[in-house]
């Protein structure tokens, strides 16, 4: 039976940003609580080493994460009189026969130099390395997803190969093929919404370039007899819109704007993706993103300038999130 978990072993210092993102996507793909993370599953006031345990109990699999920092911290930690706590997790991990895998991210590791200890034994392990750089992400997860639908107890992922899990990305499978259609017209609505254009019905041909075009309104309907027209929405003048600050996903990544003028701004994301932004003409909340490796998007503004809705195209597939303003 497929119920055992996936416990991910990391140092909260090495790379956070990368461990939310990799637990968010396990999640996509093998279903809400199947994946343990210290930080964010152990409850205040809870006793850490026997929740450690229980969780290390129920897992099939053990992630090791392995960062930029990770050699780092461990050299620093060996010069202490404490505990380890993530050589106690692979510790008891292995006395339990756990499938261990190290990930690495962006091409970190431990040198063949450095002294492990009582974890020599790690030495012996096939590490896989995931990255950011180059639209890899969604490739590189779902060739892990395809490690842990190998460990017993584990199980078969609920997404197929082609859905690889992304960021910002609603689950496509599990309500069937119609339902995952009304979340799309939903969406739409809501992007003709912020943008104060009237709602779109259906979707235009993609665009020479192989990008999804913008939608397109139906013609107009005339109001029922009981029924006033409703009143458009004025645009956002274009010298009062203003997207510089930080902004939050979904799935917790930051972004930083800064605005150059009325129209471009720049946008980084550390960890993720750097790239540039700028205002379409005669649309004055909508605007169009380019993210260095990832893919091309476009976004509506809210009027009150304090959320952002929209998609962006990576390896031929619009991916959808909403950004929050933090400041």
């Amino acid at each position: 039976m497929a119920d055992r978990t996936i416990f991910l072993s990391y140092r909260r210092d090495d790379a956070p940003g990368y461990v939310s993102k990799l637990e968010a996507d396990l999640e996509r793909a093998f279903g809400r609580g199947r994946v343990f993370r210290d930080v964010q599953d152990i409850d205040g006031g809870t006793k850490w080493k026997e929740v450690i345990e229980e969780n290390l109990r129920r897992a099939g699999a053990l992630i090791l994460i392995i960062g930029p920092h990770w050699q780092r911290i461990w050299e620093a930690r060996s010069q202490l009189d404490a505990p380890d706590y993530v050589a106690m997790e692979l510790q008891q991990a292995r006395a339990l026969d756990l499938h261990i895998i190290p990930v690495t991210f962006n091409g970190a590791g431990i040198a063949p130099d450095v002294e492990l200890g009582d974890l020599s034994w790690l030495r012996a392990s096939q590490t896989y390395d995931i990255s950011d750089k180059q639209g890899r992400w969604s490739g590189d997860v779902q060739g892990l997803i395809r490690l842990l639908e190998n460990v017993d107890g584990i199980g078969p992922a609920q997404l197929a190969e082609h859905d690889a899990p992304r960021k910002g990305e609603p689950p496509k499978r599990g309500l069937g093929k119609f339902v995952w259609i009304a979340v799309a017209c939903v969406l739409l609505g809501a992007l003709a919404v912020f943008s104060g254009d009237p709602p779109s019905e259906t979707p235009s041909a993609p665009t020479a370039g192989g990008a999804p075009g913008s939608t397109t309104a139906i013609a107009d309907r005339a109001p029922a007899p009981s029924q006033s027209t409703p009143k458009p929405k004025s645009p956002t003048p274009a010298s009062k819109r203003n997207v510089s600050g930080t902004w939050q996903g979904r799935d917790g990544t930051l972004y930083y704007t800064v605005q150059q003028d009325d129209t471009t701004f720049t946008i980084s994301s550390p960890g993720y993706a750097n790239g540039t932004g700028r205002f379409i003409d005669n649309m004055p909340n909508k605007v169009e993103v380019q993210l260095q490796g990832v893919g091309r998007g476009e976004f509506s503004l809210s009027a009150d300038g304090k959320r952002i809705i929209g998609w962006i195209l990576i390896n031929g597939r619009q991916e959808y999130d909403t950004l929050t303003r933090l400041d």
